[in-house]
């Protein structure tokens, strides 16, 4: 007895096919993955970038009566502990702020530098004020906007070890492909214009990567999936 099988995605696109057998007590044999095979050329995002992990975050409580989010696994070596001597609470209770994590390693306890906003612990990024939108945060990235920016986006990694979200320079703007390629001046004015809106939130010296991209896919783990330009 054999039952044959296809996983599709939700646009009906078929992402990988095969078959299942009654003497291997029905383990699904892949016959064919077209994430295997895919190109930017020939295939749709889902097809080039998995879904995006919807486990729930974490919510711990702190000693000052404020709470924070993060990913957290439970069989981590790790165990971080915020410094919550002149933590600021948000209405709703969320730290805020500039703080520090200790993550207690087997050799010695590493400070790690944060800013708390609405409870996530983000590295490497400067928040003046109130205007950052949180679109998705999971343990593979976090994705913000702001709305005097529109159309661009900032995604920082999830690093797993210092449990922070971690701005690594990455960029994200929305822009017409086949009509930023008839004006290169439309283009050079918009990149330049939504870097400044974004400055203030750079470290100094911090290398800022542009990724052109016709929509967002917030959806899956890769956000800039079928980026058509990438500016430095």
């Amino acid at each position: 007895d054999e039952l044959p099988w296809q996983m599709t995605s939700k646009e009906g696109g078929v992402l990988a096919s095969g078959s299942a057998s009654k003497l291997q007590n029905w383990r699904p044999i892949v016959m064919a993955d077209a994430t295997a095979s895919a190109s930017e050329s020939n295939a749709a995002p889902l097809d080039l970038s998995r879904p995006a992990n919807s486990t729930p975050l974490q919510h711990f409580d702190l000693p000052s009566g404020c709470h924070f989010r993060t990913a957290w696994d439970e069989n981590a070596q790790t165990l971080f502990i915020p410094d919550v001597s002149k933590q600021q609470c948000s209405p709703d209770g969320w730290a805020e702020g500039k703080s520090e994590l200790m993550l207690a390693t087997p050799d010695h306890p590493t400070p790690v530098a944060v800013t708390f906003y609405q409870g996530y612990p983000i590295a490497n990024l400067t928040i003046p004020d109130s205007k950052l939108e949180v679109i998705a945060a999971n343990n593979q990235r976090m994705i913000v906007t702001r709305p005097d920016a529109n159309d661009s986006w900032l995604v920082l990694p999830f690093d797993a070890k210092q449990h922070v979200w971690r701005f690594n320079g990455a960029l994200l703007i929305k822009m017409d492909k086949n009509a930023a390629q008839q004006d290169a001046d439309a283009v050079k004015s918009r990149v330049e214009t939504l870097r400044s809106h974004w400055a203030p939130y750079f470290m100094p010296q911090q290398k800022v990567n542009v990724l052109l991209i016709d929509t967002l896919h917030a959806d899956l783990v890769d956000p800039a999936i079928g980026a058509w330009r990438n500016i430095n």
